[in-house]
């Protein structure tokens, strides 16, 4: 269960992508061949498509694979690199959290108008609620990372074959 929890965003993933494709399989095969209709599964897929491209927000947070122009921090010497590091993460977080209370308001407003999906009659604030379940994630991770950095410095384990010795 640990080793779940550890790498969630990612089991989650690879739970719901299959199960989209399937969804889409299906839908097509069944309204190209005049079998079946599968007038849900677009939606369905729609939403879980969304959910996964928040839950992979939080899952590129844990290995710092987030898309970045890093060219003027490579410049930077060390310690100046450090600062940097602080500084973009901060400014991270700050983001992070002010869409965090945007997409709770939003989800209160949403809630407030009693809106459902066209064809699941699912209230809106599911698809919506992957805003801030996501951003909670991307800040968990990051604020992990971050902490595991500075353990690293503060051991002096910053070069990289320390850091796979330290690994395997």
């Amino acid at each position: 269960m640990k080793k779940f929890l550890v790498h969630f965003e990612e089991n989650l993933c690879v739970i719901m992508l299959p199960i989209m494709t399937i969804l889409v399989v299906l839908s097509v095969f069944g309204r190209y061949t005049g079998l079946f209709l599968l007038n849900w599964a677009e939606e369905t897929v729609r939403y879980m498509y969304i959910w996964l491209a928040f839950l992979g927000v939080g899952a590129a947070a844990k290995t710092d694979s987030h898309f970045r122009v890093g060219a003027l921090v490579e410049s930077l010497k060390p310690k100046a690199k450090v600062v940097a590091s602080y500084i973009y993460n901060g400014l991270t977080l700050a983001f992070l959290v002010a869409l965090i209370v945007i997409s709770f308001n939003l989800l209160e407003r949403l809630a407030s108008m009693n809106q459902l999906t066209p064809m699941l009659r699912l209230p809106m604030g599911v698809a919506y609620g992957a805003i801030p379940v996501g951003c909670i994630l991307m800040i968990l991770r990051t604020v992990q990372r971050l902490y595991e950095e500075y353990k690293e410095r503060k051991s002096g384990k910053t070069d990289v074959a320390e850091k796979e010795a330290d690994a395997t």
